[in-house]
């Protein structure tokens, strides 16, 4: 990451460096992800790609739920229209990271799921019985009601331990900006890998989960995430998840 790159965010607006940084007109959806240390100083910047299945989501709601045709057959994407990205998912596919852990592997327009994704937070119910177990703040025992809120996309082992893949992140974290003179629209969302979160995993990828999600009584309460798809994908230089004092935010920034 170039000093010169974290100058020019630091001087300007989102829209504003979109503008700077792209020449040409731009019709695609795109993304912009923006990584901070605890102490909210940037330090690193990484463009992300939209996958084909969220930009055909995008039109289906754009042409009202009417079919889209893709490369090889009709879709029934319609079926789903009421799915939101509502989740993330962080992962250690995106580079080899015992070969070149610093070249990461561009995205491609058909990926599905990260190369490899990671648990925020894996439940066991041997926790204690050994000693990674009881110094790893990301292994718990059984989540507490808080955490239940927070992480979904579980996948439960033979050794009895559930993994849980998806994280939500709160609306009040979400920003509109807009450039009404050079048409320039983008949304933002604040992302946060906590330091109990992922301890002990590389993470060299990240991507938006879209999903329909099912609220409790109080229509309030997401309980549950079905139809999961992964909406985008960044890759990124290797990072080591093994400080257990330090959080990551992560500024999401989609934008046409």
């Amino acid at each position: 990451m170039n000093n010169e790159l974290i100058n020019e965010y630091n001087k300007l607006e989102i829209v504003d460096y979109i503008t700077a940084n792209d020449s040409k007109n731009m019709q695609n959806v795109q993304g912009l992800v923006v990584f901070k240390n605890d102490k909210g100083e940037v330090i690193d910047i990484r463009k992300n790609l939209v996958l084909m299945e969220a930009r055909i989501h995008l039109f289906n709601h754009l042409f009202q739920g009417k079919k889209v045709g893709s490369t090889s057959e009709v879709t029934t994407y319609n079926e789903n229209l009421d799915r939101i990205i509502c989740l993330f998912k962080i992962g250690s596919g995106g580079a080899d990271v015992n070969g070149s852990p610093f070249t990461p592997y561009v995205p491609k327009f058909n990926d599905t799921d990260l190369g490899q994704p990671v648990p925020f937070i894996i439940q066991d119910p041997n926790k204690d019985s050994t000693l990674e177990g009881r110094s790893n703040p990301s292994i718990v025992v059984t989540l507490n009601d808080e955490q239940k809120k927070t992480y979904f996309l579980e996948q439960t082992f033979e050794d009895g331990t559930t993994k849980y893949y998806g994280k939500i992140f709160e609306p009040s974290s979400t920003t509109w900006k807009l450039d009404k003179a050079l048409g320039k629209v983008a949304y933002s969302v604040t992302l946060r890998i906590e330091y109990n979160e992922a301890r002990g995993f590389m993470f060299n990828e990240l991507g938006l989960v879209l999903g329909k999600p099912l609220y409790d009584v109080d229509n309030t309460t997401i309980k549950n995430v079905t139809y999961p798809t992964l909406a985008s994908r960044v890759t990124f230089d290797t990072k080591p998840l093994t400080d257990l004092t330090s959080d990551l935010e992560i500024e999401y920034i989609i934008y046409i």
